[in-house]
This record gives C-alpha cells, structure tokens and sequence, in this order.
C-alpha cells in the first residue's frame, strides 16, 4: 500500500488556485503510484510549505509506515522539512549531478519533471502559425531579481504572469491557464534562484514547455548539465535580453520544429522513468 501525503495544503486556500503547480504535480505523482503494488505500507511525501503543527503531525504519522519516500521539488524544503527528511528512507529530488551534503539519508534523482512532460502532452496542441512572437514566463523574483533586470522582463515581447516579493503583488495565474498560455507562445525562459546556478536541478517548467512546443531559452546559469541529456545542439543557452531577441530574429520555423521535435524525443524517452524510481527504492533493503 502506497499513500501520499503532500504537505502544506492550507497554503492552497490562499492562493484560490494552483499558482505553482503544487497540486497538479501531487494528482500526476498519485497517477503514477496507483498501478504500484506492494505489501509494505509506504509513505511518499511531496514537499510544500508547512508549519510547526504540521511538522509535527506528519513526524507522528511516519512511524506507522515501513518506508518513507520524501518528494524535493524545491530546495526550500531543507529549510521547512529538514527534520521530515531525517527521518526518510530516502529523497528524491531534482538534482541529477550528485547528492546534498545535509541530506545524510540516501538519495536520488526524481524524475518527477518528467511526469509534467507525460502529463500535459495531453493538453490541445496549437497550431505553429497560432502561436504569438512571444517569450513566455511565469514565476516569481526570489533571488533571481538580477535574471529579472538582465533580460528585462516587463519588455512588451514577454507574456508573464509574475509573483513580486519586491512590489509585493501576485499576478500568477492557475497552472492551467498557464499551460494554455504557454501553448499560445513560441517561447519561454528558463532562469532559476542563485541557489540552483552551481548544481544541475532542472524545473518542471522546462519540460511542460517542450511538452506544448513552445521552446525554451535557457539561461547560462540554469541546469548547466542540460546538454548532457539533450545535446548542446538543442538547447538554446541565453545571457541577456539581447540574446533572446537575437534567437527570436534568427528562427525559422524549420530550425524551430527539427529543435522541439528532437527535446520531446528524448522527453519521451524519460516519461516513465518516476515510477521504475520508486520501484528501485521499494526494492532497498
């Protein structure tokens, strides 16, 4: 028996919508365990922002299950979870280029971004001469405030929904607009918080963009091992604002589908691995 606790869902009640895709990435999480049987009880738990009572009640409940799976979709949870996570079996994160040193517990790569890419290839495609000369972004400036001034981002070539801890208002919208809107442009921005620039983590927002084709411009600093998986021909490394009117100028459309045709084989190729993940760890003693 496979359960999944996600934590923080009160945090949801505020927000009126999925503004981070927190619940969609619980329901295809939960999609990917239902076909999974086992006789042990386990535990998987998908990080989010918790309080001390909340702490508290999931540290109490884990000593009812066998195992203990925590799911890491974002670092903040060696913040808010460190204690939940000492008292994992093991983690999954998105980390593919080595472990964290303050996690002791053993350690993995998630494929849980993958799951947004097998996912929302569901979603109704737009035709490529529908979609807007746009560069699509949806996020927040959380130490990412200089990727913010670098590419100029209330530029009228970007389509953003935007979170501003500056300014101090939220105009995200729910995970399916977003998509939707997503599918509507030809491209979107990877950039990422100083605390992701050193390692290879790689978000969910790459691989739902190549899931509608829409193609991502990525930035120097993101996920630098992307070409390792993808091939450094098919991914589109920008530095500036500059930079990405450059490739929006420079692109044909046959340059543009030989690109997002070659990322979504290997998206393909990788759709399934989450669960073969979690089999592998139901399988360590």
């Amino acid at each position: 028996m496979i359960e999944v606790y996600k934590i923080g869902l009160k945090y949801y009640d505020t927000l009126k919508s999925d503004k981070n895709s927190g619940l969609f990435e619980c329901e295809i999480i939960k999609k990917e365990l239902r076909g999974i049987i086992c006789q042990q009880k386990i535990l998987v738990i998908i990080n989010g922002l918790n309080s001390q009572e909340e702490n508290e009640q999931v540290l109490n409940n884990m000593k009812d299950y066998d195992k203990k799976i925590f799911i890491m979709s974002d670092s903040i949870a060696l913040e808010t979870c460190k204690e939940i996570i000492d008292n994992c079996d093991v983690v999954l994160h998105q980390r593919f280029d080595g472990n964290y040193e303050e996690i002791k517990t053993r350690q993995a790569y998630s494929y849980v971004p993958e799951l947004f890419y097998k996912y929302i290839c569901e979603y109704p495609m737009m035709e490529y001469q529908n979609k807007f000369e746009c560069v699509n972004f949806g996020g927040n400036n959380l130490r990412r405030q200089d990727k913010f001034d670098a590419y100029n981002i209330s530029d009228k070539i970007y389509s953003t929904h935007i979170k501003s801890y500056t300014e101090g208002y939220d105009a995200r919208v729910s995970h399916d607009e977003y998509i939707a809107e997503l599918a509507g442009s030809k491209y979107s921005l990877m950039i990422c918080r100083e605390e992701y620039r050193n390692i290879n983590w790689v978000t969910a927002r790459f691989y739902e963009s190549i899931a509608v084709d829409c193609l991502p411009l990525v930035d120097t600093d993101y996920c630098k091992g992307l070409e390792d998986i993808f091939g450094k021909e098919n991914i589109i490394r920008v530095s500036n604002f500059e930079d990405v009117k450059n490739v929006m100028q420079s692109m044909t459309k046959e340059r543009f589908f030989e690109m997002i045709n070659k990322l979504r084989f290997n998206c393909f190729k990788r759709r399934n691995r989450f669960a073969l993940q979690i089999l592998k760890e139901l399988e360590e003693k």
